[in-house]
């Protein structure tokens, strides 16, 4: 055999794109065992089905986010990232922790001489028509 011979390689499909026995999608065959049901048990099939779509999308959209370094505060949007004599390093912190230890001025006041600011961090995730044009 020759070396620079390329060799076939088989890529399986998504299981759920490939067609089912009885010659419909997987989608297709939900839908179609939903219509032997009850009335109320198709409502409620289809309540389901709408609650999980939502709960997708809503944890889509989640990923990204970060939390607040001081006080733990989950899926913050905007974040400042600053040093305090509270501790060591650059911490990203909440807008309310923010005011706690720079006195809610950029770059601090005389009570809080050891703070420095250092940026913010925005959330750019989630819907990306917010704020562009479509013309």
């Amino acid at each position: 055999t020759d070396v620079h011979t390329p060799q076939r390689v088989n890529f399986i499909q998504d299981p759920s794109s490939l067609p089912n026995a009885e010659g419909g999608s997987r989608q297709q065959r939900t839908k179609g065992d939903e219509r032997k049901l009850s009335s109320d048990d198709r409502k409620a099939a289809r309540k389901l089905r709408k609650e999980a779509a939502k709960a997708q999308k809503k944890s889509k959209n989640d990923r990204g986010r970060k939390s607040c370094e001081r006080c733990s505060k989950d899926q913050c949007e905007v974040l400042i990232r600053c040093q305090s004599k509270e501790w060591q390093g650059w911490k990203l912190v909440c807008g309310k922790c923010w005011k706690d230890v720079s006195g809610g001025v950029p770059d601090g006041d005389l009570e809080h001489p050891d703070y420095r600011y250092g940026g913010l961090w925005r959330y750019r995730g989630g819907n990306k028509d917010v704020g562009s044009d479509s013309t």
